[in-house]
């Protein structure tokens, strides 16, 4: 998970679009991160047989507007500029 420490994961939310099989989001919740693993194919299906159970898969298109820096691939659980693309004074990702 370079170049993060692994305490820089204790506790965070993390949001693992285009998760796969999960390989990312393992170790993220495996450090202490509350996750949730997003995939749009058939893929989901393998990450949630290699995910712990406390980590969320949910098989959905991650789309967002960053307009307004706010968006959700799921209610109640906020992106709050959490994409590279989306900063202040730069159009929402399409």
């Amino acid at each position: 998970m370079r170049p993060h420490s692994p305490v820089s994961f204790a506790g965070r939310l993390l949001l693992d679009v285009g998760t796969g099989s999960g390989r990312h989001a393992f170790h993220a919740a495996e450090l202490g991160a509350r996750v949730m693993a997003v995939d749009i194919g058939r893929s989901i299906d393998v990450a949630r047989t290699n995910l712990p159970p406390e980590v969320l898969t949910v098989q959905a298109d991650a789309e967002w507007d960053c307009g307004d820096g706010h968006g959700s691939a799921v209610p109640g659980w906020p992106l709050t500029r959490a994409i590279t693309g989306c900063r202040p004074g730069r159009p929402p990702l399409r």
